[in-house]
């Protein structure tokens, strides 16, 4: 099977949202699946979460209310990107060289 690059969103400035400041209604997610990411910055940024949802907005707004994940927060900023996948495509999807990586 031949893993998919997706195109992760951005913020229009060039840098990726943070997760606790995302207004996922402004986004336009609701009701757009797709797959996400979660990471943290910091000194030593790393991943944090990554799922597939058929609603991209309930997705990371339960994340951004899961304490499991925002406890992270404290190792640096928590940054979100996404992008809108079919559901057929989801489970192709690989961390490519060019995904979103911990800055």
């Amino acid at each position: 099977m031949k893993l998919i690059d997706p195109k992760w969103v951005r913020y229009p400035k060039g840098t990726f949202y943070q997760l606790l400041q995302l207004d996922t209604d402004e986004a336009s997610l609701n009701g757009v699946g797709g797959v996400y990411l979660v990471w943290h910055g910091g000194t030593k940024p790393a991943w944090v979460y990554a799922g597939e949802s058929l609603n991209l907005a309930r997705a990371i707004n339960d994340v951004a209310d899961n304490e499991d994940v925002t406890q992270y927060e404290v190792n640096g900023n928590l940054y979100v990107s996404w992008s809108p996948v079919m559901e057929e495509y989801r489970r192709q999807i690989g961390i490519a060289a060019n995904s979103p990586t911990p800055a």
